[in-house]
Order: structure tokens, then sequence, then C-alpha cells
């Protein structure tokens, strides 16, 4: 899943998105278990089988991105943090988002991963 930045994006909706036409992967990054984050870039080649494996017998969780700001950082929301959907990054609650700070990106998750759901 892409990175959806503008709000009539997110308004059109994820499905209608990704089946334009116009629309085009070019990067997949997965990782599986503990194992290395890997990076596709279609251009390069096929799909790897490892990911195609991945992605026909396991649930694969997605990221639709919305960025927020903090204090003058930028964050990025995902799926589970208390601030996605409502705009709010500052609210209590459990978090899932990834600090864009200059000095150093920071991955941070305290929700379990859970299925999007279907708007």
């Amino acid at each position: 899943v892409g990175e959806m930045r503008d709000e009539e994006t997110v308004a059109v909706g994820l499905e209608a998105y990704a089946a334009d036409p116009s629309t085009e992967v070019l990067m997949q990054s997965w990782k599986i278990d503990d194992g290395e984050t890997h990076l596709w870039l279609p251009k390069d080649g096929p799909m790897p089988a490892e990911l195609r494996d991945a992605m026909t017998g396991w649930v694969v969780e997605s990221y639709a991105t919305q960025v927020a700001e903090v204090d003058e950082h930028i964050v990025a929301l995902y799926h589970g943090d208390v601030g996605y959907g409502t705009g709010d990054p500052t609210a209590e609650g459990g978090r899932h988002r990834l600090w864009l700070d200059p000095a150093g990106w920071r991955y941070e998750r305290t929700t379990d991963p859970e299925p999007m759901q279907r708007g």
C-alpha cells in the first residue's frame, strides 16, 4: 500500500486509488518474523518468490500513512495509533507511528497488529 498524503486521496479511498490504472508500484519493503528487512524495486525485475509466497499465504499488514506534526517534528501515523483518523497525535492512547526526526527516525508501537477495517 502506498502512502497517502493528501485529503482528496484519503477521501476517495484506498481501494479506488489502488484500482486506478495510473497507479504503479514503485517499491515494496517487507520483513518476515524476525528476519531481515528487504526492498524490492519492480524496475529491477520480477517480484521475489519469498515476497510473493508471503503475500499469498499470510495476512499482510499494510500501512496507509497519515502525516502530522508534534513540536515541529514530523510523525507518520499508522492504523492502530490513537491519532490515526483523528489528526491528533498528542491524544492519550496506543501508539503506532514513525517519528521522522532529523537526528534519527524512531518507530514506536505499543499496539498489537490488527487488520484494517473497510469503510
